[in-house]
């Protein structure tokens, strides 16, 4: 999901991030990386928590206009494998800033 919230210096993108196994369950322990395009730039990397979710947020946009975060990867943690017919990079979202 994506989101933006205002902030004093600025309006930031917010992306939060659920990583699944095949049968829907949350999967914790899972690294993602993304990268940030549009008026706002940067990378981020993260692990997910109980529930699968990891939030990224961007640095501050100094103009209006369309942020773009895109999972780079993920690497699953210690016994899980990725299957690549269900994930393949790059996976992206945008939101109005």
């Amino acid at each position: 999901a994506m989101s933006q919230t205002s902030t004093k210096a600025g309006k930031t993108a917010v992306s939060t991030i659920r990583i699944l196994d095949a049968q829907s369950r949350p999967v914790a322990g899972a690294t993602v990386a993304v990268s940030w395009s549009g008026v706002v730039t940067g990378t981020g990397l993260a692990t997910t928590d109980a529930n699968g979710v990891v939030v990224f947020t961007s640095k501050a946009a100094r103009k209006s206009g369309v942020a773009t975060v895109t999972i780079t990867g993920v690497t699953p943690p210690s016994g899980y494998s990725l299957n690549s017919t269900l994930f393949s990079a790059p996976m992206t979202g945008s939101v109005t800033l």
